[in-house]
Parts: C-alpha cells; sequence; structure tokens
C-alpha cells in the first residue's frame, strides 16, 4: 500500500511538471496491478484529466463511485467527467444514485446538467426540488436565473435572502449577487441589475484567484510572442508537411464564439466545437512564453524543429483520446489559442484560423456581468477587461499582419442578421459546401458548458446586438 501511495504521488508531480510519458507509465502500472488507493484513484484521473489523458481518466474512475450510497464520491465522479465535457457519461454516473439517497447537491448538479443539455424544464425542476431544502445556495439561484425562467414568487424569495446570504462565504455571496443582476436584468430594472453586477464583481476581486490577471504580466507575455514571431519567423522558418485543416475559433469570450463553433459543427464534414484546451497540453512541458532566447530574442531553428514535431505527434495523440481520427476540418475554440496561431501556422500550414469580431462595448458588458466558472480574473473589473481587449486586438493584429488568407474575419452582428451570406464566405474558405442544416444548429443535443448555453438553444436573432452598458 505504502509503495502504491509514493508511486501516486511521483505521478501527481509529474503532472503537475507536464512529464506526460513518465506519468502514463506509473499510471498504467497502478491500473494493472488494481492498487488500493481508495478515493486517491480520484487525484489520480484528475490528473489525467490536467494532461489530457482521457483513457486513463476513465481507468481511474472505475475504482471510485462505485458505492451508490457515497453520494459525494459519484457527485465528484460526475463532475470530472462533465469537466471533461462527458456530460452524458455524468448524468449516467448521477443517475445510479437511489431516489432515497438523493441530497441538494445531487439536485443542484442534476439541474445544471439538464441545461446544458437544452432540458430547461427538467432543469428548472431540479433546481426547485434543491431550493426547497437548500434556499441558501449561491450557485443554486445562479443556475436558476441563467435560465431566465424565474417567476416573480421565486424573485422575492430571493430578495427577502438577501441578509442571510451576507453572512455566508464570499463565493456563495457573490453567486447569489450575479443572481440578483440576472433576474433585476430579465425583469428590465437595468439600475438595481447594473447595482448587483457592481457588488457582485467587487466581491469576486476580493476573492484570491489561482491565476491571479496582472497587467504587466500579460502585456510583457504578448510583446515576448510578437517578437518571437516576427518577420524572420514566417519567413525563413520551415513549416511541417500536414495536409490537415483544422479550424481554429479565435475571439475574446461573449463575442460569438461558441454561435459559430454550432453553425460550423452542423456541417456534415466538420467536427469537434468545444474549448478542446490542447495547445498548452501538446506543448507540455514548454509553454509558449518559453521558445525563446533571450540573447537573440528568437526562436532558436532547431528547438522550433523538434517542438514542431513533438506538438504534432502530441495533438494528434490527444485528438485521438476525445476519438477524433485527426486534426482534419477539426473546431478548436479555446480562449488561449490568440497566444500560439504563429506556431499553430507552421504545424498546420494548411489550418484556417478564424478570428470572430463583436461590438467591443456589447462583448466587454457580457464578460463583465457573466461570472465565469473558470475564474477569469481580469473580467470582475472594468480596467482589466479594456486591458485585456486591448492586448487580445495588439496580438491579432499581428498575426493579421503575418497571416494572408489564412486568417478569416467574422463579424458577429453580420453573421446573426446575414447568416447565409456570412456561411457560405466561410465554407468556400473551408472548401466544404454550405449546408442548409447548418442553420438548424440549435435543434442539437449535445451539451454547451459556455456561457452561451441558452442563447444557442434558439435559432439566429438579434436580441444580443446593443445591450452593452459597460
Amino acid at each position: 500500500m505504502a509503495e502504491h501511495i509514493n508511486i501516486a504521488k511521483a505521478a501527481i508531480d509529474d503532472a503537475q511538471k507536464g512529464l506526460r510519458a513518465p506519468f502514463v507509465k506509473k499510471i498504467t502500472g497502478l491500473v494493472e496491478n488494481k492498487a488500493p488507493l481508495g478515493p486517491n484513484w480520484l487525484y489520480l484521473a484528475q490528473s489525467s484529466a490536467q494532461l489530457g489523458e482521457l483513457s486513463l481518466v476513465k481507468q481511474c474512475l472505475k475504482f471510485i463511485g462505485n458505492d451508490q450510497t457515497n453520494v459525494k464520491e459519484v457527485i465528484q465522479k460526475g463532475g470530472l467527467l462533465a469537466q471533461l465535457g462527458l456530460v452524458d457519461d455524468a448524468m449516467i454516473t448521477l443517475a445510479s444514485i437511489p431516489a432515497e439517497k438523493r441530497d441538494h447537491a445531487w439536485f443542484h448538479f442534476a439541474g445544471v446538467l439538464a441545461s446544458q443539455k437544452g432540458q430547461f424544464d427538467e432543469a428548472e425542476k431540479l433546481l426547485d426540488s434543491t431550493l426547497e431544502v437548500a434556499p441558501l445556495s449561491g450557485p443554486t439561484w445562479l443556475a436558476y436565473a441563467k435560465l431566465g425562467k424565474v417567476n416573480m414568487e421565486r424573485f422575492k424569495q430571493l430578495q427577502q435572502l438577501e441578509n442571510q446570504f451576507a453572512k455566508t462565504d464570499k463565493l456563495n455571496y457573490c453567486q447569489y449577487l450575479y443572481a440578483m443582476a440576472e433576474l433585476y436584468d430579465l425583469y428590465d430594472n437595468k439600475a438595481k441589475a447594473d447595482s448587483f453586477y457592481d457588488q457582485a464583481t467587487a466581491v469576486a476581486r476580493s476573492i484570491s484567484s489561482p491565476e491571479p490577471y496582472i497587467v504587466e504580466e500579460q502585456q510583457a507575455l504578448v510583446e515576448k510572442i510578437i517578437t518571437q514571431h516576427g518577420d524572420e519567423f514566417f519567413d525563413k522558418f520551415p513549416e511541417s508537411s500536414s495536409t490537415d485543416t483544422p479550424i481554429f475559433i479565435i475571439g475574446q469570450p461573449r463575442t460569438g464564439t461558441t454561435l459559430l463553433s454550432k453553425l460550423l459543427t452542423s456541417h456534415s464534414m466538420i467536427h469537434g466545437g468545444e474549448e478542446q484546451v490542447l495547445c498548452s497540453k501538446a506543448l507540455s512541458p514548454v509553454k509558449i512564453g518559453q521558445i525563446f532566447d533571450e540573447k537573440t530574442k528568437a526562436i532558436p531553428m532547431e528547438q522550433h524543429l523538434g517542438l514542431m514535431e513533438h506538438f504534432l505527434s502530441q495533438h494528434k495523440h490527444l485528438l485521438n483520446q476525445k476519438g477524433v481520427a485527426s486534426a482534419h476540418l477539426n473546431v478548436d475554440k479555446t480562449l488561449d489559442l490568440i497566444n500560439y496561431v504563429g506556431f499553430l501556422s507552421k504545424v498546420y500550414p494548411k489550418a484556417c484560423f478564424v478570428f470572430v469580431e463583436r461590438e467591443q462595448s456589447d462583448a466587454k458588458w457580457s464578460c463583465y456581468k457573466n461570472f465565469f466558472n473558470v475564474g477569469l480574473g481580469w473580467s470582475y473589473d472594468k480596467n482589466l477587461i479594456d486591458s485585456y481587449f486591448a492586448e487580445f486586438e495588439r496580438l491579432k493584429a499581428h498575426w493579421f499582419k503575418h497571416l494572408g488568407d489564412k486568417a478569416i474575419s467574422i463579424n458577429y452582428e453580420k453573421l446573426v442578421t446575414s447568416p447565409n451570406d456570412e456561411l457560405q464566405k466561410l465554407c468556400e474558405s473551408l472548401d466544404v459546401s454550405f449546408e442548409d442544416n447548418m442553420l438548424a444548429f440549435y435543434k442539437t443535443s449535445e451539451a454547451v458548458q459556455t456561457a452561451s448555453f441558452r442563447q444557442v438553444r434558439n435559432p439566429l436573432n438579434t436580441d444580443s446586438i446593443g445591450q452593452g452598458r459597460f
């Protein structure tokens, strides 16, 4: 037992350092030996997820959550599956709990999953059940408010709980405030809504973040990436021999990247679509800002060639883990793709980089008013939002300068008002024919795990244009 624990600790340390091969070897050995690690298997599953090793995640999870009376462990197992985008598997895991054992945490999680699947009536019932026994659950009220279906009776109940919520922990109180703001917005009381958004973001700023947004650090990273990928890089550095045409959708949060992704993946030949978060994993243990020689202020040629080979191998492996045969016509909309564009343009010479643009006042306001589960530290402060958007635009302008026809600009406002024209032009660039069913994207039963989960269940509309109060 002690030996197995030591191997598990060493494996977790490998994962934190991004050392895939030794990690996989250690975990595979523990799985084959059916090591008696008990709940520690969850930590190994989480470390496997950190590296994108989905097959290992599933193997580790086989050792936990099998006691149907242990609701907490089953929910933890389902939570990790959902985190990996395996929402159907998470729902099956939750369903294994007998009805008499289901507590408020179970109903909350089941309600969130139902909302991600577009099952809004079911989600409402499940969240209602949570609030009956846990009326001071901030996350549940926020999930409920996000459904856009809260009746006045429920709203009054929430208003009456303000003093009690103020005595709960900061994170819980913060989500309560966001819920109040959301509901005042729903009932068209903009002044009250804005007051609660300001209170909510103030509390959010006071909660320490594991990855705080520091303006100077972000500016330095952008400057380094631009310096790395200058004229010499684009003119002289070789490309790989890959003939795949991956589709990278790039844009700030709340600019319409989820919408465009759903439109594209409704095409019969295009797949993927979620935030795959594969680039950092495929490049690991190297980070994008480290591909740099401080003396020459450039990327060493030999290192570039080695990294391309390493990245292609790992990227293909990680896609296979997701059940994707190749990167060809695979859509990825991961938030940090903007940092990898130059490198990706050499790794995948035929890649298509689709930059989504939206009226900035609308996009910034939408970022400010949304509570992001992943904790985007800049989104709780208007000055930091301005800074984040400015650095994003600076880097985007650099990529457009060098990418030529590999870079495509899609305007959100044009997309929702003239979708046929915009999609036909985009399909031409991708060398596929436009399909009418692309416009039926909202009928999909696939889970949507971004803040746009409700909007993308409706046909294209202009409801979100001109709503910014930034």
